[in-house]
């Protein structure tokens, strides 16, 4: 405002905006999705929406990611879309949706996805504002509450003012309304947003049924168990299935289910089941049963290529603040890609397949017997096969992959791997009895006991 009254006083007020700026704007205003709206909701209160961490600590929303990209693809095919969130997990996430969809359909403009620092600078017509935060987590993050200078007021400018057109906002209303002190700009922004459209968005309620691209698709509870069901019988590799409360189906269709997961076992193809409890799942599915308490998010994904979202259905709510928080609306994505299928199996930690229930399951035992064995029980990130500790014939050691030759994948003992084992087994020293610790040295990582020194061969521990 200051710099345009000193213009105007230099040139006797006659400065004006540029009509067709107005004019440019206004198309992208106009455009789907949400026409005629520059700035939109899109809700996700009601839903099963829940925001996880990963081992790094940053958070990540899946239902979100899937909410925001799906519009996003809606608004590539005639402008430039950014997608703007606070979380570096959750802009990997969505940038890895963004690549596979370049790679599955070139002719769709490319969608930038990053975090509210890696933006500045830049301009997009339509800027979409992933949130990430909501139920489970306590608060919302620092980068969205801090007002320590000013932070999250500043950061959340910066987003807002990338937007050439058109500003969405994707988040869990109703939780940011209880979480947000009222002098954030954020907080503002969505009691306005509000205020104005009497109806929310929600994920079902998008205002346009054309979700579908050729990596993203969209099901109604109804059309998903056919494509579901295809995609189980034409997995090659692995299935992993994330439960966080009984399934919906009724016993027929449970049935017909566990035959077709039995006939994928029968292929080669392993099968991981991870659930809260047993109860209420079919007896047919209990041979691929993992009891895991942590389950928040009902998940599959195949072949680390296609990940279904809200699929095996499951009638779960969450508890926050000792309050049930019901779920009303139960959308279901598929996505096929597979720089997000990685990331969602790590994200979830699908490869954790310890079974809570007794002290320690026979897989996990078997892998601390050595660290041999610890190895022969991880996956190359290649081709899914076992991996193996090698010494060569100089007596270095490395990891390789049991499908040598097709596969000539291959690594180094790092000092990281080397501690997530010592995380889990305790190896005392064959001297002295001290605890073994894994070390860095000038030529690389090595494993030395605590009191005497002893150094021992990674094949010796």
């Amino acid at each position: 405002q200051r710099f345009t009254q000193i213009v105007q006083h230099s040139h006797g007020k006659a400065l004006k905006s540029a009509e067709h700026l107005y004019e440019a704007r206004s198309v992208i205003s106009a455009s789907l999705p949400m026409p005629d709206q520059v700035l939109s909701l899109f809700d996700l209160t009601g839903s099963m929406s829940v925001c996880l961490k990963t081992k790094d600590s940053s958070r990540f929303n899946l239902l979100s990611a899937f909410c925001s990209f799906s519009i996003a693809l809606q608004a590539a095919k005639s402008h430039e879309v950014g997608i703007i969130t606070p979380y570096k997990a959750q802009a990997r996430l969505l940038h890895a949706m963004a690549r596979d969809a370049e790679e599955a359909d070139p002719s769709h403009k490319s969608i930038s996805c990053s975090t509210v620092h890696q933006f500045q600078g830049s301009e997009k017509d339509v800027i979409i504002f992933d949130a990430v935060d909501c139920y489970l987590m306590p608060y919302p993050g620092m980068l969205l509450t801090s007002r320590k200078h000013d932070q999250a007021n500043r950061l959340f400018n910066v987003a807002m003012t990338r937007a050439k057109g058109k500003f969405i906002i994707v988040t869990n209303n109703d939780y940011m309304q209880k979480k947000l002190n009222n002098t954030l700009l954020l907080k503002k922004l969505l009691d306005k947003v509000v205020d104005y459209r009497s109806e929310p968005k929600n994920p079902q309620t998008t205002g346009d049924d054309n979700m579908m691209a050729q990596c993203l698709s969209q099901y109604s509870p109804n059309d998903a168990l056919e494509s579901f069901s295809h995609d189980i019988r034409n997995a090659t590799k692995d299935i992993s299935i994330d439960l966080p409360d009984e399934i919906t189906w009724n016993q027929k269709e449970q049935n017909v289910f566990a035959d077709i997961l039995h006939s994928a076992k029968q292929r080669g193809v392993r099968i991981i089941i991870r659930a809260k409890s047993i109860c209420g799942l079919h007896p047919k599915m209990h041979p691929f049963f993992v009891q895991n308490p942590y389950i928040s998010i009902g998940a599959t994904i195949i072949d680390r290529i296609i990940s279904w979202f809200g699929l095996p259905p499951t009638n779960d709510d969450f508890i926050a603040e000792k309050i049930v928080v019901p779920t009303r609306i139960r959308p279901i994505f598929r996505f096929s890609g597979r720089k997000t299928g990685m990331i969602l199996h790590n994200f979830l930690d699908m490869k954790n397949t310890t079974d809570y229930n007794t002290d320690s399951s026979l897989d996990e035992r078997d892998a601390l017997s050595s660290f041999r064995s610890f190895v022969a029980n991880m996956e190359c990130p290649k081709c899914y096969e076992h991996r193996r500790l090698i010494r060569s014939k100089k007596g270095k050691f490395f990891i390789g992959c049991t499908g040598y030759p097709a596969c000539n994948e291959s690594s180094y003992v790092s000092y990281d791997l080397l501690e997530e084992y010592f995380d889990y087994a305790i190896k005392k020293c064959s001297r002295c009895g001290g605890k073994l610790m894994a070390m860095v040295g000038i030529y690389g990582t090595y494993v030395e006991c605590s009191i005497c020194a002893h150094k021992f061969k990674f094949d010796e521990i």
